[in-house]
């Protein structure tokens, strides 16, 4: 059929299950800084389910975060995921899949790119 000779597949089934749309969204969990003393703390704080901690989402293979620049350039940055040289990895938390197309995450990233100044953040007030 012409859906095969154009995608190299066989037309879906009525009775097959939908098919898988966006991708897996993960959130990877890391101790502020690469500093041991951040680690131990953290340690310490997690009996009161608390600490300082980064945060970064990964979607379609890359992992984004936002953070403070000095520059007046965006904070929003992208890095192999789980592999941020700032900031020490500790865990991944998976959060589902996105229903966006790759095409349509890369916009609003654009768009958050764009509002999202680095000179912007703050710790507490805009993190």
């Amino acid at each position: 059929d012409i859906l095969s000779e154009s995608w190299g597949q066989s037309a879906a089934n009525p009775q097959d299950p939908p098919a898988v749309v966006g991708a897996q969204v993960t959130i990877h969990v890391y101790h502020v800084s690469i500093s041991s003393a951040v680690q131990k703390v953290n340690k310490m704080l997690a009996r009161l389910r608390t600490g300082a901690f980064h945060v970064a989402v990964e979607v379609y293979g890359k992992e984004w975060s936002f953070g403070y620049t000095e520059d007046g350039s965006t904070g929003v940055w992208c890095c192999q995921p789980k592999q941020c040289d700032a900031h020490t990895y500790l865990r991944s938390l998976p959060m589902g899949r996105s229903r966006l197309s790759q095409t349509e995450v890369l916009a609003l990233i654009g768009r958050l790119s764009r509002e999202w100044q680095g000179e912007d953040y703050d710790l507490l007030r805009c993190n």
